[in-house]
């Protein structure tokens, strides 16, 4: 009896678990809303915050899975362009549409991104995006967190919303990243069924390349583990196990690689948790891809390689020579020479004068240079006397020196004593 209900339990996990089917996980609290899905499964009554898995139906014979139109327009679906995909209930009413386009008329190269954390969180299937002409292409992120190639991992891809999904796009380029999580060696250890690793890779890429679209698979070598990861995950099991079973699908049927392994090999620096690449490390992946699918190189330089190039700076133009004006024939006149003043005196009257030095005060005419009269003007000078400097308006009169001391006009006018003669030290100044 015991045997008999552990084989109905395991049956009823296993259907939960099949692709397409509805899981629903129903929180403990929170408001009862209604789902509506045209064209698919997932109608029923929910609790907001849960989560139930909406699936589309099969796309029929010559379409394929474009989007989910969704009322009201103020609810955003984190995943509208997959046909399957796990929602977490609104705190609203919600209806879904499933629709569908022609693939006659499809004027796009459809690609699908199809792997684990490495595809769906990195960024590099935006990246590739980025570089692939936008009226040539269009790409689409199938990646699922944790997944596996292995069926007994704890989270195969095959068994995913998204691997459903991916074959619904019926995209036109198929880019396959799986291996890293098989590598894990911590409990449970899914290392330990490497020996299935060949068939269940082939059974997903087979189906992949059965699609009604006809795409061509290109298999990717896993990026390399710098140390060991989260649950056990290495650079040793993947080495040993996982990239000669791709290399043995792709020899059996025939498809080509793409080896990221290679690519990002000797790049620690991109990978931060020693799992998945970050900084350039997505660039370097959508480059790689992109000369694949192109068979060209990429349109810019999509990676920094180390230190920026030094742009050389460009030398300085020439100064331009002034142009010659235009001759006319005449010679044009000589220009007159600007006058230049006359050179002023070097010597200045000063304290040590004898006019300056009696009265301990120089004063303005003491400090001006002397002026020098034209000998048409030059009158004879006496001792007391001199004559007048030409900016004065008035003259200045000849005086005598009083008993007392010097006239105030005589200490201000400057006079010279005669050659070879001392200056006088007398109260009068002579």
């Amino acid at each position: 009896m015991t045997t008999r209900l552990s084989l109905i339990a395991s049956l009823a996990i296993g259907l939960l678990t099949m692709p397409g089917a509805r899981a629903v996980e129903q929180p403990s609290g929170g408001a009862e809303r209604k789902l509506t899905v045209t064209g698919g499964t997932g109608t029923g009554a929910y609790k907001s915050k849960g989560k139930v898995t909406v699936t589309a139906d099969t796309p029929p014979a010559g379409k394929y899975f474009d989007k989910w139109s969704v009322a009201p327009e103020t609810v955003k679906l984190r995943k509208a362009d997959h046909s399957s995909f796990v929602l977490e209930v609104p705190d609203a009413d919600v209806a879904l549409a499933a629709t569908y386009a022609d693939l006659a008329a499809s004027q796009l190269t459809r690609v699908a991104c199809v792997g684990d954390s490495i595809t769906e969180i990195t960024g590099y299937p935006k990246a590739l995006g980025d570089l692939l002409p936008k009226d040539k292409y269009e790409v689409r992120n199938f990646g699922v967190s944790s997944s596996t190639t292995l069926l007994k991992g704890p989270k195969p891809y095959y068994n995913e919303p998204a691997f459903r999904a991916a074959k619904d796009y019926k995209p036109d380029v198929v880019v396959l990243l799986l291996g890293t999580n098989d590598t894990r060696k911590a409990q449970p250890n899914t290392y330990q069924h490497i020996a299935d690793f060949v068939p269940d890779y082939r059974r997903i890429v087979t189906e992949l390349a059965g699609i009604e679209s006809k795409p061509k698979v290109y298999l990717g070598m896993p990026t390399p583990m710098y140390g060991e990861g989260n649950w056990g995950l290495n650079e040793e099991n993947l080495v040993a196990g996982v990239i000669p079973g791709i290399r043995q699908v792709a020899d059996e049927l025939k498809l080509p690689v793409i080896d990221l392994h290679a690519a990002l090999s000797g790049r620690p620096e991109y990978f931060k948790d020693r799992v998945h690449p970050g900084g350039d490390g997505p660039k370097l992946m959508a480059a790689t891809v992109y000369k694949a699918i192109t068979g060209q190189e990429p349109p810019a330089p999509a990676v920094k390689s180390g230190a920026k190039p030094t742009q050389p700076k460009p030398a300085p133009a020439p100064p331009k020579p002034a142009s010659p004006a235009p001759s006319s024939g005449v010679t044009p006149p000589a220009q007159p020479k600007p006058e230049v003043a006359p050179a002023r005196s070097s010597r200045r009257i000063n304290a040590l004068d004898p006019a300056c030095s009696a009265s301990r005060a120089p004063t303005l005419s003491c400090a001006r240079p002397r002026a020098t009269p034209s000998s048409a003007s030059r009158s004879p000078r006496s001792r007391g006397s001199r004559s007048p400097h030409p900016r004065w308006s008035q003259p200045v009169a000849q005086s005598t020196a009083s008993p007392s001391g010097p006239s105030p006009r005589l200490a201000n006018s400057r006079t010279r004593p005669s050659a070879g003669s001392r200056p006088s030290t007398s109260p009068t100044g002579r």
